[in-house]
């Protein structure tokens, strides 16, 4: 068992660490509950923690099981159901769910051993998947210990739901060959039995993969509440749901089991498909799942437990919403529930709750209202030992900051997240963190830290194959490398984070840095095509830490085209937001842009935009664009004449740029300097 707090690996038996002394605790693999080390059930689930995490059921990878599906695929059944595809795709069907799942696969790892498990359940699968072509069915998906199987779709059946119960009816006995069989083989074996639930209903067909796997449009409840009679269904049986008793009524024997309540289980599987979804980036599909798990707490009796319930799954959906550009909508449904939330008394959710505004109102450009929501938000969290939602509130807190150009705070922040990490680590805040702190190191004009830290979590990206942090990892790096001047690892991460990107905004912030690294790579026009067509998604989802620094990457793009006028419209509109927002960087950087279009046309305004940008540049010592801005003031001094001050400032800038080793630049402030008339 590893120590938490030193990282010591300890015998299992050890209660307490030998390294450093901190106590044991066994995380449940089933439910997260912390047990105490010498526990050998969950207290809270009563799981059996002495089972080894290499005897659960093996994960197959999503085209292993394709594989496996297709492996018993009856011959030219492929080609009869694909060259009806565009048919199928798009039409509304009714169809016959069966869900298939199999009792006692923990007890068999158990005596067995995980390699012969695995062996004999892969048989299972065969079986399985045999009985499901045998009636015309096809198999959709494995879930684990069992299956999901459609009849009359992508085939169309007039008695799907007869042929599925008959399926079903098979795979019993079959199962039962295959238990005497086992037991001839081994010795004390348990009886290993199916579970399958059976529905009949309408869904809409999305698209049909060569591998005949259903894609769904809009799936209502008809695959949830199949799902859901296998999870009330005894071991060995098959229930139905009254849709499908109605059209098989004479056909079968059937034993009426009255009203079920599956409303919760309902809810159950939508808040799972919506987190698993949420996990793998599929974020319309998340949002699908959590607006019908929300219109299913409405008919659920409003007690504290669903209130609970319904307060809990909105605030999973923060980075769904965001990741979709819709933080105004999630705003909505935060004030809409406040009320609720603070009703409930339970402060580890309320500072959770005050976390998720404290990141919209972040987002809707209110930094300063943000730090004082999430700072709030931490202490709550804090004091109710919820780390997690600590470490998420330690986050927005760092790029509050770093867009108030509060440098050392979001570093700051950063460790306060990383102490929450070691309670309890969580992929997406860390990245998120992360990045902010790789941010302030560039804004710093600290290249080597800001590199350094990328590299870390692009790696712990890769590590968990998350695209999305993937991503936004590499658009953090193509920012280091633009601000250094190294514009071919600039383009080749920005290009890096638009390829893998998965989501609505991973898209457009890859854009809005790939726009900019071209910008300055010496192709204004493709970073300009790039930004303008990025910068409408941002304002139309009111993320103002995306409108400002597009508008200003967009304005330096301009004058970078030679279009000045453009250039100086678009830099004031965003000078405007920048300053409104409290965004003292991009402010900066605005009026120093502003400063270089003005220098020919109006030099003594010109010299009021440098001395401003300089100003707040010098406070926020961001080096590096006070650097730009030193090295503007100079020119414009060398326009006027004024060659002593145009050294002075000259001299500055290069000294700043030698020494963070920016590149390009210092020899363009030297060929400056080389043509200064001597004193």
């Amino acid at each position: 068992m590893q120590c938490p707090e030193c990282h010591f690996d300890n015998a299992d038996s050890m209660n307490f660490c030998g390294k450093c002394g901190k106590k044991l605790e066994k995380l449940c693999p089933q439910c997260n509950f912390e047990n105490p080390g010498e526990y050998e059930f969950c207290g809270k689930c009563g799981y059996k923690l002495s089972i080894s995490s290499e005897t659960t059921t093996k994960e197959l990878s999503f085209d292993e099981k394709l594989a496996k599906i297709q492996k018993y695929l009856p011959k030219g059944l492929t080609e009869k159901i694909l060259s009806q595809r565009n048919r199928i795709e798009g039409e509304r069907k009714q169809v016959t769910v069966m869900f298939c799942d199999m009792e006692g696969f923990t007890q068999l790892t158990e005596k067995l051993g995980p390699d012969d498990a695995y062996t004999t359940m892969d048989q299972i699968y065969e079986i399985l998947i045999h009985k499901v072509h045998d009636f015309e069915g096809t198999v959709n998906e494995m879930t684990g210990d069992g299956i999901m199987a459609l009849y009359g779709a992508p085939i169309a059946l007039e008695d799907a739901p007869q042929r599925a119960i008959r399926s079903s009816l098979s795979i019993h006995r079959e199962m039962v060959k295959f238990n005497d069989k086992l037991k001839q083989e081994k010795d004390n074996i348990p009886p290993l039995k199916m579970r399958i639930g059976v529905h009949t209903g309408p869904v809409v067909v999305g698209t049909l993969g060569n591998d005949l796997r259903v894609e769904f449009k809009a799936v209502g409840d008809t695959v949830n509440i199949a799902s859901r009679m296998e999870g009330l269904a005894e071991p060995g049986t098959t229930y139905v749901t009254e849709e499908t008793f109605k059209l098989t009524e004479g056909f079968f024997r059937f034993e009426a089991l009255g009203d079920k309540e599956i409303k919760g289980k309902v809810l159950k599987y939508l808040d799972l498909a919506n987190q698993k979804a949420i996990g793998i980036n599929a974020i319309r599909e998340a949002e699908d799942y959590f607006y019908e798990a929300m219109a299913h707490l409405d008919t659920l009796a409003e007690i504290e437990e669903n209130r609970q319930r319904r307060i809990s799954l909105l605030l999973r959906q923060v980075e769904a919403f965001m990741l979709l550009l819709k933080l105004p909508e999630y705003y909505d449904l935060l004030t809409r529930y406040e009320p609720m939330a603070s009703g409930l008394g339970n402060p580890e959710l309320l500072g959770a709750f005050y976390a998720r505004l404290g990141h919209c109102e972040w987002a809707f450009g209110y930094f300063d209202l943000a730090i004082k929501t999430l700072t709030k938000a931490a202490e709550l969290c804090e004091a109710a030992g919820n780390a997690e939602d600590a470490g998420y509130a330690y986050v927005w807190l760092e790029w509050s900051h770093l867009f108030r150009g509060d440098f050392d705070r979001v570093l700051a922040f950063k460790e306060d997240l990383l102490r929450t990490m070691q309670q309890r680590f969580n992929i997406r805040w860390y990245a998120y963190g992360t990045i902010a702190a790789s941010r302030a190191y560039s804004y710093l004009g600290r290249w080597d830290e800001a590199v350094e830290e990328g590299q870390k979590t692009l790696s712990v990206a890769e590590e968990f194959s998350d695209n999305s942090k993937i991503s936004l990892t590499a658009n953090s790096l193509s920012m280091a490398y633009t601000c250094k001047g190294d514009m071919a690892k600039a383009v080749e991460y920005g290009e890096l984070a638009l390829q893998k990107a998965p989501t609505p905004a991973n898209k457009m912030w890859a854009q809005m840095f790939l726009g900019w690294a071209w910008c300055r790579a010496g192709e204004p026009k493709r970073g300009i095509e790039l930004l303008t067509a990025t910068l409408p998604f941002f304002r139309d989802g009111r993320f103002m830490p995306s409108v400002i620094p597009t508008t200003g990457h967009l304005g330096e793009g301009y004058w970078l085209a030679g279009e000045d006028e453009k250039a100086r419209h678009t830099l004031e509109g965003g000078m405007e937001t920048a300053e409104r927002c409290g965004a003292r960087y991009y402010l900066g950087w605005a009026q120093r842009i502003l400063g270089e279009i003005s220098m020919e046309k109006n030099p003594t305004q010109a010299a009021a935009y440098f001395e401003k940008s300089i100003t707040v540049l010098q406070e926020i010592k961001a080096e590096n664009e006070l650097a730009l801005a030193y090295k503007g003031y100079g020119r414009l001094h060398k326009q006027k004449g004024q060659i002593a001050k145009a050294r002075e400032y000259l001299i500055k800038a290069l000294e700043i740029f030698d020494r963070l080793g920016t590149l390009i630049e210092p020899d363009k402030v030297r060929e400056e300097l080389d043509e200064l008339p001597e004193d």
